[in-house]
C-alpha cells in the first residue's frame, strides 16, 4: 500500500508537554537520536543540525573505538564493546534520515488532534509520564547492569573515563524499540476512547470514519519509517540472545559458571526478549480493540432506524474490515501474537544446531 500523508483533522487543544520536549531534545544532544522534537527554522537549518549530529556522533564513536582498542585486554571484549558503538551509530543515521513528517513528534501532534475531535483528555492517558519513566528506567538499567557485570563477573574497560564514555552508546540502544512500542500503545489508548465515544451513540459515522482513517494513515506511515530500525534490532538482538544462552550452557557444562553469573545472564537474555517482543504485543492489541469497535457498530445496527445512518455505519464497518490495524514489518514479519513464538522457534532451532556442531552434548 502506498504511503498516504495524513493531515491534522483539527488543531490540538492540548500541546505536547514541555517536559517531554525537553527530555527528547536532551536525548538528541547526548545520544544523537533524532525523534523530531528539535524544530528547524528552515531547510538549511535542518541540514546543518542533522549534519552536525552525524559528524559529532561519528567523531565520538571514532574516539571511543580507539580508546576501547587501547584499554581493553582481550580481543573478544574489544569486539563486544565496539559492537555497541557501531550499533548506536547505525541507529543515529537511520533516525536522521527519517522524513520530518514521519517522526515520533508528528505522531504526538496527530494523536492530540484526534483527542480534540473525540473530546478526550490527553493527560488522562499519562503517556508522557509512561514514556519518560520507561526511558529513564531503561537507561538506568543498562548502566547498573554494566557496572554489576564489570564489577563481579567479567573484565571491562580499564580506564574509568572510557567506561563512562562507553555508557553513552550502551545505554541508548533500547530507545528506538521503546519509542516503536509507544507508537502502538498510544494508538491503543485512542482506539479505546473511540470505542467509548461510539458507544455513547452521539457520533457521526462519516466523521468517525475520517478520524479512523487519519489515525490509521498516521500510524502506518510512522511505523513504515521505523521498520528499518526494528529489522536492525532483530538482526542484532536475536544472535545476542543465542550467544548468551550458548555461552551459559557451555560454561555450565564445563563447570565454569556459578549460580549468580548464570542468573545475571538469564536476566539479560530475558530483558532482550522482552524488548523485542513488546512492539508485537502492543501491535496485536490494536486489532483486538478494532474488533471490539466492530461489535459495537454491529450492535448499533440492531437499534438504529434511520436508513441513512445505517448505510453510513455499514460503510464504516466495511472500511474497518479493509484496514483492521494489522501490520507487518517490511511486509514480511507479522506484528502480532505469533511474532514471539516465531522468534523463540528460530532461536531454539539454531541453538540446537550449534550445540550439535560444537559437540557440547
Amino acid at each position: 500500500m502506498n504511503s498516504v500523508k495524513p493531515i491534522l483533522i483539527s488543531k490540538p487543544k492540548q500541546p505536547i508537554s514541555k517536559l517531554l520536549k525537553t527530555f527528547f531534545i536532551i536525548i538528541h544532544i547526548v545520544y544523537g537520536h533524532d525523534y523530531g522534537f528539535v524544530k528547524y527554522k528552515s531547510t538549511r537549518h535542518k541540514f546543518i543540525i542533522k549534519l552536525s549530529t552525524a559528524v559529532f556522533s561519528a567523531s565520538l564513536a571514532t574516539v571511543l573505538l580507539i580508546l576501547i582498542s587501547k584499554e581493553t585486554e582481550e580481543l573478544q571484549n574489544v569486539i563486544w564493546f565496539s559492537s555497541y558503538v557501531f550499533m548506536n551509530y547505525a541507529y543515529i543515521i537511520m533516525l536522521l534520515i527519517i522524513p520530518e513528517r514521519n517522526t515520533f513528534y508528528i505522531l504526538q501532534e496527530h494523536l492530540r488532534s484526534i483527542d480534540s475531535e473525540i473530546n478526550a483528555d490527553t493527560s488522562s492517558y499519562f503517556l508522557d509520564l509512561k514514556i519518560l519513566l520507561l526511558l529513564i528506567i531503561t537507561i538506568a538499567d543498562k548502566i547498573i547492569t554494566t557496572i554489576v557485570y564489570c564489577w563481579f563477573f567479567g573484565p571491562c574497560i580499564n580506564n574509568i573515563f572510557t567506561q563512562i564514555l562507553f555508557m553513552i552508546p550502551c545505554s541508548s540502544l533500547d530507545m528506538p524499540i521503546i519509542v516503536y512500542y509507544f507508537l502502538f500503545h498510544a494508538t491503543y489508548m485512542r482506539l479505546i476512547t473511540m470505542r467509548k465515544f461510539i458507544n455513547d451513540r452521539k457520533f457521526k459515522p462519516k466523521q468517525m470514519q475520517i478520524i479512523y482513517k487519519s489515525l490509521h494513515d498516521t500510524v502506518e506511515n510512522i511505523k513504515n519509517a521505523f521498520d528499518p530500525l526494528i529489522i536492525f534490532t532483530l538482526l542484532t538482538s536475536v544472535p545476542n540472545i543465542m550467544i548468551i544462552i550458548y555461552i551459559a550452557i557451555k560454561d555450565t557444562k564445563e563447570g565454569k559458571k556459578n549460580v549468580s553469573a548464570f542468573i545475571n545472564e538469564a536476566m539479560i537474555a530475558s530483558l532482550i526478549m522482552a524488548k523485542i517482543f513488546a512492539p508485537a504485543i502492543g501491535a496485536s492489541s490494536l486489532s483486538t480493540e478494532v474488533a471490539k469497535i466492530k461489535v459495537v457498530l454491529h450492535d448499533m445496527l440492531l437499534l438504529e432506524e434511520d436508513e441513512t445512518k445505517i448505510q453510513d455505519i455499514k460503510r464504516f464497518i466495511s472500511y474497518i474490515e479493509a484496514r483492521p490495524f494489522k501490520f507487518r514489518v517490511l511486509k514480511v514479519i507479522h506484528l502480532d501474537a505469533t511474532f514471539p513464538v516465531a522468534v523463540l522457534n528460530l532461536c531454539v532451532t539454531y541453538l540446537i544446531v550449534i550445540l550439535q556442531l560444537t559437540h557440547i552434548y
